[in-house]
């Protein structure tokens, strides 16, 4: 799995103009074929902060995507932040859920 991350931060005058127009990539994303998960984050401590977060089963439907017309949408919204954007894309080899709480609490209860 890949988790595509991006951090974009403009001025808080732009900041409804940005959720809007990322936030109109989200449900056509959702069902691009290997796309597990796409969301968007409003920072409550940086008021202009926005963050993407998408979730993908493989690269090759990433990589379409980043070549896609959303991917360039994502470029021009990058290319509006007031500091460098953060962009990363983590590959995940294994995901767990509510077995670590109970195992958590198994050892140190």
């Amino acid at each position: 799995m890949i988790s595509f991350s991006l951090r974009i931060v403009v001025p808080m005058a732009k900041r409804h103009e940005l959720v809007a127009t990322v936030g109109a990539l989200l449900a056509p994303t959702r069902v691009q074929p290997d796309c597990l998960s796409a969301h968007l984050y409003v920072d409550t401590e940086d008021a202009g902060a926005v963050t993407m977060v998408q979730e993908w089963a493989s690269r090759p439907q990433l990589d379409r995507y980043l070549n896609s017309d959303a991917g360039k949408l994502l470029l021009a919204a990058m290319e509006s932040s007031s500091v460098a954007p953060e962009v990363r894309f983590d590959t995940i080899q294994q995901s767990s859920g509510m077995e670590v709480f109970a195992q958590a609490r198994l050892q140190h209860g």
